[in-house]
């Protein structure tokens, strides 16, 4: 019963605290990415491109250069000196928020237990990362991939349903063709592995600063008094 509490305690101020360290990410990059920085595009779409650049994630030269970079990957902060500085907001901010949602969750001395607390942060840092790459197009190809996925998995949901209601309760892999399993299958794990490879930056250094979130609690919490 406590294990629960504990982990309801981590989806709430994880995602709550997640989510409102990236959109305090995205705000910071508004104010300091130059006004006429991508001018042709969506400001808000910048904002999110690069804030996306600032955790290493490349930006699709598409949306930059046009079709004859259609196949090339930009590093937007690289573009700009200026914006060098915001490499290090990621970090800083997964650390905090960590730090937030250690103090929120519950109160424990223990290594293992305060990681796992501040790591609770990814669920919302992560989704809203994840939405922004999509929403904004960062790199289109890997966005309708992972709409695909999605649809394909709501249609392969509801449609076992139906077919197990028609059927009787027979399985729907027992009515399905083995060329269409192998086929989703397939389609699954290559989109995954593109999918991975586009958002793995983002993974990489938000849970560096969970990391550092956590041990600094630690650090804190056994400290001698």
């Amino acid at each position: 019963m406590i294990q629960m509490r504990v982990r309801q305690r981590q989806l709430l101020y994880g995602t709550s605290f997640g989510v409102a360290a990236f959109l305090v990410g995205c705000l910071i990059t508004h104010l300091v990415t130059p006004a006429g920085f991508l001018e042709n595009m969506p400001r808000w779409k910048v904002t999110v491109w690069v804030f996306l650049s600032a955790h290493f994630v490349p930006i699709s030269g598409l949306q930059v250069g046009g079709l004859s970079a259609a196949f090339t990957r930009v590093d937007l902060i690289s573009q700009v000196p200026a914006l060098q500085t915001l490499r290090v907001v990621p970090v800083l901010l997964t650390a905090l928020g960590g730090l937030l949602v250690v103090e929120a969750v519950n109160y424990t001395t223990r290594l293992k237990y305060l990681i796992q607390n501040s790591g609770a942060l990814l669920t919302g840092y992560l989704s809203a990362g994840v939405l922004s790459f999509v929403v904004s197009e960062a790199q289109p190809g890997v966005s309708m991939l992972l709409v695909l996925a999605v649809v394909l998995g709501g249609c392969a949901y509801l449609g076992g349903i139906v077919t197990q209601r028609i059927t009787g309760g027979v399985p729907v892999f027992a009515v399905t063709s083995v060329g269409g399993i192998v086929a989703i299958g397939l389609l699954v794990v290559l989109g995954g592995v593109v999918v991975l490879q586009a958002i793995a930056p983002l993974v990489g250094v938000s849970a560096v600063g969970v990391l550092a979130g956590g041990v600094l609690a630690w650090t804190a919490r056994n400290a001698p008094s």
